[in-house]
């Protein structure tokens, strides 16, 4: 009797009979296929165990299976009939003194298989009871469900017997989140405090991290973005890198050829002269601010390089010991804007170490707010510093004071220059 389970029922439990019923338990009708098909013999050990709990309930008596086959060969010959004909099976369940039957199947659903039965009244044609359940080939999973089936057709359903889903730790719910997030924020948040807890998502995070950086660097397209992606993800991504680097040279060779930006140039000067540093220096000429002794600006832009050897190799006002000032010297230049004056908010700082372009230089807190006059020396343009970004000996900071912020430019390029000693 092929792809067919009939467990043929005789239920007092359901208040319409007066005795313990007979049970007759039949074959399974295996509708399951492909690499997940369940086995004839895995079917088999399935009815049995549909038995074993028919018994354990006292309910009822249960036909063995060899005499249950013995009556059906008696009054069928070509038991196939049951698979097409519901009616066919009532009238087989009358005849070997069933009043119910219970039909059963079992499908594939992806890696669990579901097992559904019902009860049917062989005298009404009606089903009283059913049940369903779902279980992977294991006895963890698959004993429970077969007890609990039983239960159901007896009106009962133990729930402590159906596997629980696993509770989701925090780990994997802030993986989740990030995943519907898909935010930056989201998925360094993940990896700094859940890396530990729910490691299984810790390689998406990290992918997911490295494609949302570089296109933040695509559309940013500055060194600082570019070298951003380079310091966090150096290995990640072979294709990714090459274009980053591919990036910053030109973006750097581009740099060194401009003479038009508009934070190097002098246009917005006002009216301090630009005196010709050719010549000796005067003492009238320098200028003191909160004891620090400063040159007068530069005549031209200089690269950075120039710079340190125009600082370096002064020699005037009676002094040869100047050099070119680090952003904390011009903080101490820096008028009518909080954020970068000296304890401002904008936390790079040669004295403290912290020159990191990407996490140092915000760019909300390292620039003004208001308007007006940032140099206490009159400067409208962009001067030279002699700190460095740590990240990438090829780019220093300069100060543009004519519109209030901190940036950090490709040493190639030109600024003006003011020496302090």
């Amino acid at each position: 009797m092929k792809n067919l389970i009939f467990i043929l029922i005789l239920l007092n439990t359901f208040g319409i009979f007066a005795e313990r019923p007979v049970v007759a338990v039949l074959e399974i009708d295996n509708k399951t296929a492909g690499k997940n098909k369940l086995s004839q013999y895995d079917a088999e050990l399935i009815a049995d165990m549909m038995r074993d709990e028919l018994i354990q309930s006292q309910e009822f008596i249960v036909m063995s299976k060899e005499d249950m086959e013995s009556a059906i060969a008696q009054h069928v010959k070509k038991s196939r009939q049951l698979n097409k004909d519901k009616n066919y099976a009532i009238e087989l369940g009358k005849q070997i003194s069933a009043r119910f039957i219970v039909s059963s199947h079992i499908k594939t659903d992806g890696k669990f298989f579901r097992i559904f039965a019902e009860i049917i009244d062989t005298e009404t044609g009606k089903s009283p009871r059913s049940g369903k359940e779902k279980f992977a080939m294991d006895d963890d999973s698959k004993d429970p469900a077969i007890a609990n089936l039983i239960r159901q057709l007896l009106g009962e359903r133990d729930e402590s017997l159906i596997p629980q889903k696993p509770k989701k730790s925090e780990g994997q719910i802030a993986c989740e989140e990030a995943r519907a997030a898909g935010s930056e924020q989201k998925w360094k948040g993940f990896l700094k405090y859940y890396a530990d807890e729910y490691p299984e998502c810790v390689q998406e995070a990290t992918k997911q991290l490295e494609e949302i950086i570089f296109h933040k660097a695509e559309r940013e397209d500055t060194i600082e973005a570019w070298q951003e992606y380079l310091d966090e993800y150096p290995m990640a991504n072979k294709r990714h890198a090459i274009t980053a680097e591919e990036r910053i040279a030109k973006l750097k060779k581009n740099a060194s050829k401009s003479t038009s930006s508009s934070y190097l140039n002098p246009k917005n000067q006002g009216s301090e002269p630009l005196p010709d540093q050719s010549g000796a220096m005067t003492e009238e000429s320098t200028s003191e601010v909160d004891g620090m002794l400063w040159s007068p600006i530069s005549g031209k832009r200089l690269t950075f390089k120039e710079a340190d050897v125009y600082c370096s190799s002064l020699k005037s006002g009676g002094y040869s010991d100047w050099h070119l000032p680090t952003v904390d010297d011009l903080k101490t230049l820096v008028q009518h804007c909080p954020n970068l004056e000296p304890d401002g908010a904008c936390r790079l700082s040669e004295d403290s170490g912290c020159l990191l372009a990407r996490k140092c230089l915000n760019k909300n807190k390292c620039r003004c707010s208001g308007s007006g006059k940032y140099s206490k020396l009159n400067d409208a343009v962009a001067i030279w510093s002699a700190s460095l970004n740590s990240s990438d000996s090829q780019e220093a900071y300069f100060f543009d004071f004519g519109s209030g912020k901190i940036e950090v430019q490709y040493t190639g390029a030109k600024a003006f220059v003011r020496c302090t000693r």
